[in-house]
């Protein structure tokens, strides 16, 4: 069992390259591909967090909390729009905004701080409408003056926990387990958890970006692929853990 864990941890790597080369050729356009893939990542990591269960291996250890040293947003699309999650140092606990568009997002958190980088969390694919999907592809290839990543909330939330969250982030269950997650990265709960138009869960994508925004800016994360790829639109491709 320990052997099929070791060999399903290297193939979520390898989904999660994938999709990040879908990700970023044409724009995205290849949708049913991405979905795909998408599908492809989640069974993946089920069948490692079953493999490990399995094995009584208790698999990677969770991450130590994360060092905040700089302002960073993750962000998830929500039916208001944007969520974003704003982690800053000092800070007690992750600060919520939401916006209609994800450029209006930015430029209100930026108001009030010197935001270094945005991760947005790229999850549930096939349930993104396009013209979502159309807003981010053509703000990121305006060349926004702060480092954008691309973030999968599974992956970061599995990296978090040391080992897959098998529970639905739509259950209690599956929300529980996040909330501890996060507060086991040094993220306690946030300021809310759901409002007119964004969801617990919505919240949770973003929270856990946004901890993938600060490993980036604070050196812990590493790309998916490694090192990232770059297509003719110039804008390096990796999905950050």
């Amino acid at each position: 069992m320990a052997d099929e864990a070791s060999e399903l941890a290297a193939r979520v790597a390898e989904q999660a390259a994938a999709l990040a080369e879908l990700l970023a050729a044409a724009g995205v356009a290849d949708r049913a591909r991405v979905d795909e893939t998408y599908s492809a990542l989640a069974t993946t990591l089920e069948r490692l967090g079953a493999a490990l269960r399995a094995s009584g291996d208790d698999g990677p250890r969770p991450s130590p909390p994360v060092d905040v040293i700089v302002p960073v947003l993750g962000v998830d699309a929500c039916p208001a729009g944007w969520v974003g999650a704003i982690l800053e140092p000092g800070a007690p606990r992750p600060r919520i905004a939401v916006a209609s568009t994800i450029a209006d997002l930015v430029e209100t958190v930026r108001q009030s701080l010197d935001l270094a980088a945005v991760a947005i969390a790229w999850d549930d694919a096939d349930s993104l409408p396009r013209d979502q999907v159309d807003e981010v592809d053509a703000w990121v290839r305006g060349r926004p003056t702060v480092t954008v990543i691309e973030a999968h909330p599974e992956l970061s939330f599995a990296v978090m926990a040391g080992a897959p969250i098998v529970a639905g982030k739509k259950t209690d269950e599956g929300r529980v387990a996040r909330l501890a997650a996060l507060a086991a990265a040094g993220l306690p709960s946030p300021s809310v958890l759901n409002g007119s138009g964004y969801a617990a869960d919505d919240v949770l994508d973003a929270c856990a970006a946004a901890w993938t925004a600060a490993r980036r800016m604070n050196g812990d994360a590493h790309p998916l692929p490694d090192p990232p790829q770059t297509f003719a639109d110039g804008i390096p491709a990796a999905i950050w853990v």
